[in-house]
């Protein structure tokens, strides 16, 4: 009963927060952190609660188990104190954010009726496009296409940060193409500029580098709907599309069809695993001290396994590969009952994040926004250190960017 209750002010407060923040044509990386949340973790946890109540929590897992051939025997009795770190995690997340950026509000969704004023030429996106697999193949040693595939992609990697930063770059702010082809209207350019994508994603065999092109159209949908009043038809709409969507991603990854919310992405069963065994395996607070000290000084993580591999480990065996718990379970396993802070530092972020982009001009901005678009779903699942890496970088080369304009008007 306190799940359910838990559950349902948490989900109820953010849909509110989320109806506002759209109403008002705010446009905030805030609204596609909680977004991606409510969809790995507060919706199932609502579900979940609501199948504890209707059954006691030995039928509830029976249930659970026969659609999610990755659900722990013992899951549901965790799921108060899960619901209730879930809570907190993203009231502390919204806290830090709006005293980080106390003018968010006034950030708006562009809404001209020109497209020129904040889309770069068809041309500037085909070569952004197209280099983004031009250097992934560099970065990767693939000498032509016919080297593409699973295990072959990563024979002739030498690892050269300069080369994968632009890599990174180019491959996250890549997917303002689909935006602009949406808007314009213009489907063969919009699919056209997907080719590298859709090769990247074929190579890679990896969601982590396609997802924004996936979530870009929500980020159209909701940009379309900014300063009206949405009925529950669009909300539907946009909902079931998104999981549609990721069912794709899912189908495209694992090969496997699942029921959503009784059958989810792994990421919400080991996020159950971490509270079960998050106590034996904690990594003491270490990733999070390499996490934020990423982009800003060395850390010395020598010997220091990540929270994925711990993980996999102990559900497995040793070396079996990264199990990815949600940032929630990432956070409690990490840092205990003090995964409270990882929701600041990401609060903290995402203000900083928005403070920049308000600076930038309409072009720049709008691939800056890519950026947001794929840390989201990435952080929010659980891959937390490779999408803040994959963030972190982006953010201070458009910093740089950002204040070389800055002291150029200054020179004129």
């Amino acid at each position: 009963m306190l799940a359910l209750l838990l559950n349902f002010i948490h989900v109820l407060i953010i849909l509110w927060f989320l109806r506002k923040l759209v109403k008002n044509g705010i446009d905030t990386s805030l609204l596609w952190f909680l977004v991606c949340s409510l969809f790995f973790i507060g919706i199932p946890l609502l579900f979940d609660s609501c199948l504890i109540l209707n059954s006691d929590i030995h039928s509830a897992n029976t249930i659970k188990a026969k659609y999610n051939d990755n659900w722990i025997s013992n899951g549901f009795q965790y799921i108060d104190r899960i619901s209730l770190y879930a809570f907190i995690f993203d009231l502390v997340l919204i806290l830090i954010y709006i005293i980080t950026d106390r003018s968010f509000t006034k950030y708006k969704f562009f809404n001209s009726q020109s497209s020129s004023s904040y889309f770069f030429s068809w041309k500037v996106i085909f070569i952004i496009s197209y280099l983004s697999l031009l250097f992934f193949m560099l970065n990767f040693g693939i000498s032509s296409l016919q080297h593409l595939g699973v295990g072959e992609w990563t024979e002739n990697w030498t690892y050269n940060k300069w080369l994968n930063l632009l890599t990174t770059i180019l491959i996250s702010v890549s997917p303002v193409g689909i935006l602009k082809g949406l808007y314009e209207k213009k489907y063969i350019l919009m699919i056209f500029s997907s080719i590298p994508a859709i090769l990247i994603g074929f190579i890679t065999d990896s969601r982590a580098l396609i997802i924004s092109y996936v979530i870009i159209f929500a980020y159209y949908f909701v940009w379309t709907q900014a300063f009206k009043s949405i009925s529950l038809r669009k909300v539907l709409f946009f909902a079931i599309g998104f999981y549609l969507a990721f069912i794709g991603l899912t189908y495209f990854k694992e090969d496997k069809l699942f029921i959503y919310p009784l059958s989810l992405d792994r990421s919400y069963s080991d996020l159950f695993y971490c509270f079960e065994s998050g106590d034996a395996i904690s990594s003491k607070g270490m990733n999070f001290l390499k996490l934020i000290s990423t982009g800003i000084w060395s850390f010395n993580d020598s010997g220091i396994e990540t929270v994925e591999a711990i993980l996999a480990n102990s559900r497995y065996f040793s070396g079996w590969g990264t199990l990815h718990p949600t940032v929630l379970g990432w956070a409690y396993m990490d840092l205990g009952r003090n995964f409270f802070l990882l929701a600041a530092f990401f609060g903290f972020f995402l203000g900083v994040f928005d403070i920049i982009r308000k600076n930038l001009n309409p072009r720049l901005s709008l691939l800056y926004m890519c950026i947001i678009l794929r840390f989201c779903p990435i952080a929010v699942r659980g891959s937390v250190q490779y999408a803040y890496a994959n963030a972190i970088y982006p953010v201070l080369f458009f910093l740089i960017i950002l204040v070389f304009l800055k002291l150029s008007k200054k020179t004129y």
